[in-house]
Order: structure tokens, then sequence, then C-alpha cells
């Protein structure tokens, strides 16, 4: 709000007739003490320099207008001013200027313009935020309208062809660009109104002498030897016009670029998602581009103007002698003759010759056109011309440069499948690039690393790569050859290629390597790499090959019982299989084989040992957690006293540790609630853990996952949900699923402070 910052009464100031006396202080003070220097002036500074404005301009408050020699003031600290006594000082006007000074000091205290701030004994004297503003404001008003404004122009194009060099690095330029082509709109505005004031000035003139100082002072030396000489000359917005045009059309055309500068703009805040920030990217090429089409008629009406004001100009020096009586005294005798001659008797004059008398031409060429009738309107047959051959061609040309500057996922894949061998990570500094299509590809790849999440999701290119190829932004050397030069990266590829007979075999062994797994419900929970060199391959297989090992496992041994839409990790950590195993964490009443553990907030036991774990002292509640961060705050906050049993599921479960979270549930016998994320992933966990229970007579409820708090604390979500995700007719994910896709929106579990289950 405007006057949340200012003083209600700071415009008080300039309301009484004292207005342009209090204008000179004003900008004295500001100048003086707070435009440029960080100083901090005391009471006694400031009321020195309102006592020497008010010397200097005498004129403005006494009633005589006459200048008066005022007494100096002596230096002294503190609030007090002493003057030193002089004779040929006048001591009147001295005292009534002292008198005033303490007034209009108070004055501008009251109405907002300076406040008194406390520094241990000393107090000086500050200007508020939004007083100094508005002077500074005020300070470029009365300054005229001599801003060199043009310069601008020149800056809009060389943001934007810097844009054309680096589209990441130079992204903030976009959106200064757009900033500086919105003020260089406002500033051709500030030209064309500066030229109305001035005619209006000149129109309201009542001697030739104003007529002509208007002339020379406003327009000439104020606004067209400055402004307008700027922008008409070397800063001509006409000379950089058709390149600032194919600036835009280049970034409008790259659909790199444009990501590019989205994914900017998002780092640095100004949208909340690549979404809004893809849309602002185009509103500010849009601004740019709108101010710059309409300068022309902008500058129509400028030059209207100007010449309307050099006509009177040359029409008021013409005239001007005219006025004057020398004019008259050299007329009255020529008008004294005229009427001499005109009041004689005209003689009857008559030429006989052989002149012809005077006639009156008549033709119909010389007789008046009639109206045209108006043609009646009747309906026929249109032909159309033919199409032009060579506007086809552009066309065609046009269409197909455009469909090669859009790179498709599996142009992507295809330019890493030829540089990636099987099962293999390499450096982005070893792609060859042999052709445009392949700079294409290879730009494509590493805006989409960069835009994409840490799990790889994020934009289509990056969500398309994610099951066959593994990145890493930080790896990697420098890429610096004929085609760019930007930061390194590394590929590891993770799929299957066509004839790729090793890596084939490689996830066959795994496969069935966890069918043997899955018969045993015993298996001990480990990790990705102990796995696969019990598969018999080498310790990285299953990280490069777990998307090939999952299809191949539902393929090969469909009598297996699986959750029905679950990813590879999902798949391989229902049977204990995770990247990095963790142990089972839980808070409440536990004891292990009968002995009652002491009183720490929450425990970790590997998973596989668990069946040692019991529950000391009854329950008022089961709550299992997905995320970490949110399981710690509960217990901290929440289960101090040990009244309710919490459960950390570690994203999704494992076999281990959902055998356990059952087992713990019958033992409690209490009411069992899940806490989760609300998103695709939040409604899947939520799914499996109720199909689970429901099979052991369990019914789980959702705590604080409903429609309410998705519609008051979501985001917009940047992944499509799943239809595999989607809950049974039966589930209590019903009403939230429905919610999820009306809205759109999604909601972390980490946004919402911990509360207590209602029970009861």
């Amino acid at each position: 709000m405007l006057f949340g910052q200012l003083n209600p009464d700071i415009f008080a100031l300039f309301a009484g007739s004292n207005r342009f006396l209090y204008e000179r202080i004003l900008i004295g003070l500001y100048e003086g003490f707070y435009r440029s220097d960080l100083h901090f002036p005391s009471q006694a500074e400031v009321l020195r320099r309102i006592y020497d404005d008010l010397g200097n301009n005498a004129e403005l408050w006494r009633e005589d207008e006459a200048p008066v020699v005022l007494d100096q003031l002596a230096p002294r600290r503190g609030r007090r001013i002493r003057r030193r006594n002089r004779e040929t000082a006048d001591a009147q006007a001295t005292s009534e200027a002292m008198i005033r000074a303490r007034h209009i000091y108070n004055r501008l205290k009251a109405t907002g313009w300076i406040e008194e701030s406390p520094y241990g004994l000393k107090i000086t004297v500050d200007m508020p935020a939004g007083a100094m503003r508005l002077a500074e404001f005020l300070c470029n008003l009365r300054e005229g309208l001599s801003e060199q404004l043009g310069g601008l122009v020149i800056q809009v194009k060389n943001e934007l062809e810097a844009l054309q060099r680096n589209a990441r690095e130079n992204a903030p330029g976009l959106h200064k660009a757009a900033r500086d082509a919105a003020t260089f709109g406002r500033y051709l505005r500030s030209v064309l109104s500066a030229l109305r004031d001035i005619d209006k000035q000149v129109l309201d003139s009542d001697s030739v002498g104003r007529r002509l100082r208007h002339y020379f002072e406003d327009f000439v030396e104020r606004l067209l030897l400055q402004d307008y000489a700027a922008i008409s000359t070397t800063s001509h917005p006409y000379r950089f016009r058709h390149r600032i045009f194919a600036a835009l059309d280049a970034i409008e055309d790259s659909v790199a670029d444009i990501g590019a500068i989205a994914e900017a703009y998002r780092e640095a805040r100004l949208a909340p998602d690549i979404a809004s920030a893809r849309d602002l990217v185009y509103d500010d090429l849009h601004k740019v581009r709108r101010v710059f089409d309409q300068i022309e008629e902008a500058f129509d009406r400028i030059q209207q103007h100007r010449a309307r004001l050099e006509t009177r100009l040359r029409n008021t020096v013409r005239y001007a002698g005219r006025r004057g009586g020398t004019f008259l005294q050299r007329s009255e005798p020529i008008l004294l003759k005229l009427d001499r001659m005109l009041a004689a008797p005209k003689p009857n004059v008559e030429l006989s010759g052989l002149l012809e008398p005077r006639r009156t031409p008549w033709s119909p060429f010389l007789l008046a056109r009639p109206r045209m009738f108006r043609t009646v309107i009747s309906g026929g047959i249109l032909v159309l011309p033919p199409p032009d051959p060579l506007r086809e061609l552009r066309k065609r040309l046009e269409r197909e440069y455009l469909d090669r500057l859009t790179v498709t996922p599996e142009q992507v894949s295809r330019f890493l499948e030829r540089r990636v061998p099987p099962l293999a990570t390499s450096d982005a500094s070893s792609f060859w690039i042999d052709s445009v299509d392949d700079f294409l590809a290879f730009e494509t790849l590493r805006l989409s690393i960069l835009a994409a999440e840490e799990d790889g999701s994020g934009n289509a290119i990056a969500e398309h790569l994610a099951g066959r190829f593994r990145f890493d932004a930080a790896g990697g050397v420098g890429v610096d050859n004929a085609w760019l030069s930007c930061a390194g990266f590394t590929v590891t590829r993770l799929g299957l290629a066509p004839h790729d007979d090793t890596g084939l075999a490689a996830a066959l062994n795994l496969a069935r390597t966890l069918y043997q797994r899955a018969a045993d419900a015993g298996a001990l929970p480990t990790d990705f790499r102990t796995f696969s060199r019990a598969a018999g391959t080498d310790s990285k297989a299953l990280e490069r090959l777990s998307s090939p090992v999952a299809r191949l496992f539902r393929r090969l041994y469909p009598e297996v019982e699986t959750p029905i839409g679950l990813d590879a990790d999902d798949l391989l950590a229902t049977f204990g299989i995770v990247r990095t195993p963790q142990a089972l964490t839980l808070s409440g009443p536990i004891s292990i084989d009968g002995q009652r553990l002491p009183q720490l907030r929450f425990y970790g036991v590997p998973p596989e040992q668990g069946d040692m774990l019991s529950i000391a002292a009854p329950v008022d509640h089961v709550l299992t957690i997905e995320n970490y961060t949110s399981f710690v705050r509960h217990v901290r906050e929440l289960n101090e006293d040990k009244s309710a049993l919490v459960i950390y599921t570690a994203g999704f479960p494992a076999r281990a540790h959902l055998r356990q979270i059952v087992r713990l549930a019958e033992l409690a016998g209490a009411p069992l609630y899940h806490w989760g994320d609300i998103d695709g992933g939040g409604i899947r966990i939520f799914c499996h853990l109720e199909r689970t229970l429901a099979n052991r007579g369990l019914a789980l409820l959702p705590h604080m996952m409903n429609p309410t708090l998705l519609e008051q604390h979501g985001v917009v979500g940047e992944k499509r949900l799943r239809p595999a995700d989607a809950p049974s007719s039966d589930s209590a994910m019903g009403a939230l699923w429905g919610a999820l896709l009306a809205t759109g929106l999604v909601l972390e579990q980490e946004s919402l402070a911990p509360r207590r289950p209602p029970l009861g």
C-alpha cells in the first residue's frame, strides 16, 4: 500500500502558500545530506542548513521580498544553534529566520519527511525510506526532461544478442530488456507530453518576448537538443529495430533457448515452476516486440508536434516586426492614397482595335461531376489466383527448419546409443558431433539434464531416457570443441541395446535370482551391488539394468504376485533389494526380548531381527510415516510420552519392513493411520499398505491426506498422474485421487506441521 510507507500528512507540506519555500528547503536537505553521501546529520546541522536556505531565498518568506544579510551561525554540538552577532547582519531578520527555521524543522518532522534517531547519547536526523524515494522523484521532476534515455535501445539490442550467444548465462538480460523497452516507451510518452506542455505555454503567452523565451529555452534547449536529438540520431530506434526483431525471432524459434531461459527464470525465483517460467519468457519477448512495433506511431506524433511548433516560431518571427509603430507609419500613406483613388470618378474609356472582348469559356469538362452511384453487389464465382511457387517453397523451407529445430526424445536416444557402449559410462567430452542434427541433439540433452530433478524427471527428454540412461551433471570434464563450450557431464547406459547379448544374459541371471529370492520369505534385505554379485554378474549390473530386470521378471514369472504399477526400484524394494538398506526405525514403548528400551525418541534395528521387538505398553494409535523428515519432527514434537507407535516406512516399504509393520500393528490392537505425500507416489504407497493390512483384517485410515489440505496448501504438480496409481473403488484414497485429478495440485508432507490423528 502507498500510505503504508508514507506519512498520512506528507503532502500537507505543499498545500499552503509557502509551498515554494518548502520545496527549496526540502530539496536542499535531501541533496545536501541524503541523496549521495552516507552522512548522519545532527539536529543542529539540519537547522543550520534550513537557516542558510532561508537566507538564500528571502523573497519567498519576507513580505517586502527584498534580500537580507543574515548573521552567521556558530558551529555547536547538540540541538541548540547560536549566532555570531555580526554588526553587518540584520538582527531582526536573523531572529525571524532562526524562529522560522525551528518551525520548519518541526513541520518536516510532523509530516514524516524527517525523523530523529538516537544512537547512544547522540541524536541524528534521518529521512525515512518512503520519504527518501519520494524526494528523489521530486528531484528528478524538478530537474526537467533532460534524461538521456536514448541509449536504452542499444541496451535492449545488446541484451538480446547476448541471449543468442549464451541463453542460460544471459537469461536475466531478457527480463531487463523487457523493463528497458517499457522504460523507452514511457520516455517517448514523456517527450510527447513535454511538446504538448510547451505548445500550451506558447499559446498562453501574452507577449512576443515570452513566446520566444518558451521556444528557445523550453523547446530548443531543454527538449530538442537533449532528448529528441539523442533518439533522432545515434540512438534512433529505426537504426536497431530490424536487428532487435531478428534477435526476437531467433530466440522464439529456438526451443532450446526458450527452455534454458525458462530454467534460469525458475532458478532466479522469477516463477514458481517451469511452466510459469516459460510463460514469463514469452511475455517478456512479447513486451519488447510490442514496444518496438508501436514506436512508429509515437514518432509520427512527435514529428507533428515538432513541425507545428517550428511553424509557429517561423510565423512569430516573420510577423513580430509588424506589430510595432513602424509598420503602421508605412501603411498609413498607402491606405490614404487607395481611398482617394477609390473615391475619384472613373472615366468612361473605350478602346477600339483588334482586341476581342473577354468571353467566359464553356465546356462539358468544366462542369461539376455528379456523385457516383453505388454499384450493386452481385454474386459470382470467385477465382482465386494460383499459389505462388516461391511462396510455397518458402513456407515448406520454414516448416522444415522449425521441424529440424524441434528435437524429439527418440533423436536424443539414437544419438546416445551410437556414442555410449552397452553397460558402460561415457564422458560428454568424448561425444563426436558430425552435423547440425548431432549438435541439436547434444544441446537438447545438455539442457534437459540441467532442467531435470534429482530423480531424473522434470521434462519429456529426461523422463524418456530415464529407463535406459543415467546422467551425472556434476561429473566429467568440460566440453570444448568446434561446436560449443560448456560444463561436462557423464552418461551411463542402463538398458539393453539391440544385439546386446552380454547385457541380456546379465538381465536374465538377475531376473532368475530375483525369482529365487521371491520364493524365500525369510531372505534378508540386501543392496543392489551385493545382489548383483550373488547373481553372478558384475557389482554394478543391477544399477544399470534395473528397468529391464523388472520387465523380464514380470514377463517370465507372472505367477509371482506383485503390486500393479510399481516402477523398477519399488518392485525390487518389495523383495528387500534397495540401493542402500534402511533400518527399521520406529518410536514408542518398545521392548526387545521382554526388556524395555530406555526412553529415546526413536530406535533403529535391522529389519530381519524385527521379530525380537514387542510393545511394552498400550498405545492410543499406530501411525506410519512415509518421509524421514516428517517422522523425526512428529516423534520429537508429539510422541515424547510414547503414547503412540510411530513407524518410518522409508518410502515404499520393503518386504521385511512391511512384515514388521503388520506384525506390530496386530500386537498394538489400536487404530491404524498413514501419513504421506499427496501425489501419485504417496497414493501408491498408501494403497500398498492398505491392501496388505486388509489381508490380515486391519483397516488403514489416512492422516492429513485429504482434499481440504490439498486445496489449502498444494502447489501445481509437474508430473502427470499415472493411471496405474489409481486406487481401487473401495479404497480410502478415492476422494483424494479425484481431487488430484481435478485440481492438478500436489502436496509434500514436509510442507505441513505434524499433528496427532483425531482419535475417538
